[in-house]
C-alpha cells in the first residue's frame, strides 16, 4: 500500500467517527415529549371509562384455563406506561367493573374492591366451566361481595347450576340501596326464599329466570323480565303493577297455576293497573285463565307491543281476550293486516298464531293434545269484533284438519277483508272452498251467511292440486259471483307439475275478473324467481290496473 492510498483510508476512518460520534436525531430527541401524552387528561379519562365498561358489558367467549384479569379492561390500560397508570389507580370508578369467571383468583377480586374505594360496582359472575366441586370458591368470592352490597348498582349472575346459584344467593338476602340493574340465570327452578329481599328503592331493571323475586313496590322500575318463574298469588303480582307507573316493558312466564283469593273481577273492580309508559307486554303461561285475569286488570296505551302465549291442555271455556281488557281491544281494532300460522302435529299438539306486524300483536295457542283443531277454534274466541277493521289475512295451514263449519268461524271473524292469501298443504282445502259458498240461496237475501262478503283479491301459493278440489274451486266462485260477490282477480300457483283443468278455467274466468296461473318448476321451491309462466293469464273483462297481492300492512 502506498502512501496515498494510505492517506485516503485514513481520512475516510476519520470521517465516520466523526459521524458516529455525532448524536443521532433519536438519541438528540430521547428526552422531548412523546405525542401520546399532549393527549389531555379528561380525554385520557373517557378513553379508560369506555374501555372498562365495553370489556364489562361485552360478550365473549373466555377460553377455559386463561384468566379474566390482567389482560381484560382496565389492566390492560394500566400497564401501558407509569403515566397512564397513575390515572388509572387515581380513578376509582374504572375499577368498578368486574367480570369473574371461573378462572378469576380471589387476589384478582380482592385488587379491584381495594383499588375501587367507595365507587359503584357492578358485577358479572360467569358460571360457564363445566367443573364439579367449585362451590368453596363461589362461596369465598360470594361472601367479599356481599361486604360491599351497599355499593353494588349492577348485579349479575349467569350459567349457573342451581347448587352454585344458591351458594352465591344465599349471602344477599339484605337491602341493597343502590342496585339499579339486577339479572340472575339459573338452569332450572330454585326453591328458596327471594334475592335481595329487603330494601330495593333504586332498582330500574329486573331480568330474572328460574330465582324468586320479593314482590314489592318498586316506583322507578322500568324493566320486569321474569322467565320461569315460580308464581306468586294473583294479588301480591296485581299489588306490585300497581306501584310500578313507570313501566316500559313487562313480560312475565310463569310455570304453574297462580295463588288466589278473589277472582279476576274482584281484583280489578277497585281500580285497575294502570301503566301509561308500557312499550312491550308478553305474558306466557300454562293456565290460560290466569293470562285472562291478569291482561283484564291492565290498563296499557294501545301503542303497547302485545305477545301472548297460553300453554297446555285444552280447556272448554271460551276465551274472548279483547273482550276482557279494553286495552287489547282498541289495538286489535287498529289490525287492518293479520297472519294466521294453523299448525296441526297429530301426535303432539296443535297451535294456532295470530301476528300482526302494524302494530305489533301476537297471539298464540298450543295445546298439547291430539285431534282437538276444530274444538280449539271455537276456543280461542274469534268474533267480528275482535279485529272489525282488518283489510288482509296471510292464512298459513300446515296439517291442520278442520271441518266447513270451523272454516266458516274463522273467516266470520273478517267481515271488511278484501285480500287474502292462503298457503295451504295437508289441510283439507276443499272444505276451505265449501266454506267460502253462500249458505243459503240468493232469493232468501241473506248477505250475513256469505263469509268475507268484501273479497276482491285471492292469491294461493299451495294447496292440493286434486281434482276434487279444483271442481269446488270453480263452483265456490260461480255461487259467490252469483250472490254478487264477483272476485276481481285470483292469482294461482300450481306446483305439482300439472296442467289447470280446462273445464273449471272456464267457469273461472267467467266468474272472476282476473285469473292468472303460475307455474312452479320446482314444486318444493317457495322462490318467485324460479316461476314461469305459461299462457298464465285469462281476462274475462277489460284490463285494469289490479293492486298488489301483498298489501304494504303485511310487509315488515
Amino acid at each position: 500500500m502506498n502512501d496515498d492510498t494510505a492517506a485516503l483510508e485514513l481520512r475516510s476512518f476519520n470521517h465516520q467517527l466523526r459521524r458516529m460520534a455525532q448524536p443521532t436525531p433519536g438519541v438528540k430527541d430521547r428526552h422531548a415529549v412523546p405525542p401520546i401524552t399532549l393527549v389531555p387528561d379528561d380525554v385520557l379519562h373517557t378513553i379508560f371509562h369506555f374501555v372498562a365498561e365495553y370489556s364489562y358489558s361485552r360478550i365473549a367467549y373466555v377460553p377455559i384455563g386463561r384468566e379474566r384479569g390482567p389482560r381484560d379492561g382496565i389492566c390492560v390500560v394500566s400497564h401501558v406506561c407509569g403515566y397512564w397508570r397513575r390515572l388509572a389507580l387515581n380513578d376509582p370508578q374504572l375499577w368498578g367493573y368486574i367480570v369473574l369467571n371461573p378462572d378469576s383468583s380471589l387476589a384478582f377480586l380482592q385488587t379491584y374492591l381495594e383499588r375501587s374505594k367507595d365507587a359503584p360496582l357492578r358485577i358479572r359472575l360467569e358460571g360457564t366451566r363445566p367443573t364439579f366441586n367449585r362451590n368453596i370458591e363461589i362461596d369465598l368470592r360470594a361472601r367479599l361481595l356481599a361486604d360491599h352490597v351497599h355499593r353494588i348498582v349492577e348485579f349479575r349472575a349467569v350459567e349457573f347450576r342451581p347448587t352454585e346459584m344458591n351458594t352465591i344467593l344465599k349471602w344477599f338476602k339484605g337491602a341493597a340501596p343502590r342496585l339499579r340493574c339486577l339479572m340472575l340465570e339459573a338452569d332450572s327452578q330454585l326453591l328458596q326464599p327471594a334475592v335481595f329481599s329487603g330494601n330495593l328503592p333504586a332498582l330500574r331493571d329486573i331480568y330474572v329466570k328460574g330465582v324468586s323475586m320479593p314482590w314489592q313496590p318498586y316506583q322507578d322500575l322500568t324493566d320486569l323480565q321474569l322467565n320461569d318463574q315460580l308464581v306468586p298469588s294473583m294479588e301480591k303480582l296485581v299489588w306490585t303493577l300497581r306501584h310500578c307507573p313507570r313501566l316500559k316493558s313487562l313480560k312475565l312466564g310463569f310455570l304453574d297455576a297462580m295463588i288466589r283469593q278473589d277472582t279476576g273481577e274482584q281484583l280489578c273492580s277497585v281500580e285497575p293497573v294502570a301503566l301509561p309508559r308500557l312499550e312491550e307486554l308478553f305474558l306466557r303461561s300454562h293456565v290460560q285463565e290466569d293470562v285472562v285475569d291478569l291482561i283484564s286488570c291492565l290498563r296499557f296505551p294501545d301503542t303497547t307491543s302485545v305477545s301472548l302465549k297460553l300453554l297446555g291442555w285444552h280447556r272448554h271455556t271460551i276465551v274472548d281476550l279483547p273482550k276482557e281488557c279494553p286495552s287489547l281491544s282498541a289495538i286489535t281494532s287498529k289490525v287492518k293486516g293479520l297472519f294466521l300460522e294453523l299448525t296441526g302435529c297429530d301426535a303432539w299438539s296443535a297451535s294456532i298464531v295470530m301476528t300482526s306486524r302494524k302494530p305489533e300483536f301476537k297471539l298464540q295457542w298450543e295445546w298439547y293434545q291430539e285431534g282437538k283443531n276444530n274444538e280449539m277454534v271455537d276456543f280461542i274466541g274469534l268474533s267480528p269484533t275482535t279485529f272489525p277493521a282488518l283489510e288482509a289475512l296471510v292464512i298459513i295451514a300446515t296439517s291442520y284438519q278442520l271441518d266447513v263449519p270451523h272454516w266458516r268461524c274463522i273467516l266470520s271473524a273478517f267481515p271488511c277483508l278484501v285480500y287474502l292469501k292462503l298457503d295451504i298443504s295437508m289441510s283439507m282445502i276443499a272444505n276451505f272452498w265449501t266454506a267460502l259458498v253462500p249458505k243459503f240461496p240468493r232469493n232468501e237475501n241473506m248477505l250475513d251467511a256469505l263469509v268475507v262478503p268484501a273479497l276482491r283479491y285471492l292469491k294461493v301459493e299451495r294447496m292440493e292440486e286434486q281434482e276434487t278440489v279444483f271442481n269446488v274451486l270453480g263452483e265456490c266462485f260461480r255461487a259467490r259471483a252469483n250472490r254478487g260477490c264477483r272476485l276481481r282477480t285470483l292469482d294461482l300457483v300450481m306446483r305439482s307439475g300439472r296442467a289447470f283443468p280446462p273445464t273449471v278455467l272456464d267457469i273461472l274466468t267467467e266468474n272472476i275478473g282476473k285469473v292468472n296461473i303460475t307455474y312452479v318448476r320446482n314444486p318444493y321451491s317457495l322462490d318467485e324467481g324460479e316461476a314461469h309462466r305459461a299462457g298464465s293469464s285469462r281476462n274475462s273483462s277489460h284490463p285494469r290496473r289490479e293492486p298488489s297481492m301483498s298489501p304494504s300492512i303485511l310487509r315488515p
